[in-house]
């Protein structure tokens, strides 16, 4: 029961929280005094955080945190050591938090972290990601690369009847309003054959078949119209 009251507390405390002096000594001094509940008084601390609405008093709110565990930091080892570790993460998320608001007690903030390094109330490596945080401008949402099609040269180009026909309609237009290109037209017309656009793989074209020359006898060459013929018979005689 007595933990329930003083953690009640505490709620009464936070509530009332800005940045002023007087409202952050009441709560670091309480914080000191029940150092034995620190794990359940960061929590409660944290709940409470994330519940403030987005308003100028609750901003006054959320810096009054940072500088109410700064006094407490700030003390004596002896007394500061129980809240070194349990605060790191909610050290991390105040501060974070900061760099979206324009606030003049955002540079107040820096010369605390600048103080915590000089007396080395936290590693440097930890004060520096502290400062990281702090400074880092808002990351800007990235946009997906355009991306731009562009035609093999391994793949061979071909032009389809319809495509063809889609060509000559386009030229037989032009050469309507100008005459000099009717030669052009011309040449292309009579060799709109797709075989003359699409280069075959088959390898080359057959020699044509040459055809067998007559005398206008009739007969072979070599063979005379007035020589006799002879007879089955006449051989055998």
């Amino acid at each position: 029961m007595a933990e329930s009251l003083e953690l009640g507390q505490l709620k009464q405390l936070v509530s009332g929280l800005d940045s002023s002096v007087e409202s952050v000594s009441q709560l670091s001094t309480w914080m000191v005094a029940n150092s034995a509940l620190v794990v359940e008084v960061v929590a409660v601390m944290e709940k409470m955080y994330h519940e403030l609405a987005p308003t100028s008093s609750a901003m006054a709110t959320r810096f009054g945190f940072f500088f109410a565990l700064n006094e407490v930091l700030l003390k004596k080892e002896r007394v500061r050591k129980p809240f070194e570790e349990p605060l790191r993460g909610f050290l991390t998320q105040l501060v974070s938090s900061y760099r979206q608001f324009n606030d003049k007690r955002v540079e107040k903030v820096i010369r605390c972290l600048n103080r915590w390094e000089k007396y080395k109330i936290y590693e440097v490596e930890f004060v520096h990601q502290l400062k990281a945080l702090l400074t880092a401008p808002p990351a800007s949402p990235s946009m997906p690369p355009e991306t731009v099609s562009v035609h093999s040269p391994s793949t061979p180009l071909t032009l389809e009847p319809a495509s063809l026909s889609s060509l000559q309609s386009a030229l037989a237009a032009v050469t309507t309003s100008s005459p000099s290109l009717t030669a052009t037209t011309t040449s292309i017309s009579t060799n709109s054959s797709p075989s003359h656009l699409v280069h075959s793989s088959s390898g080359p074209s057959p020699s044509p078949t040459p055809s067998l020359s007559l005398p206008q006898n009739g007969l072979p060459l070599g063979v005379d119209a007035a020589a006799p013929a002879f007879s089955n018979s006449a051989k055998t005689g």
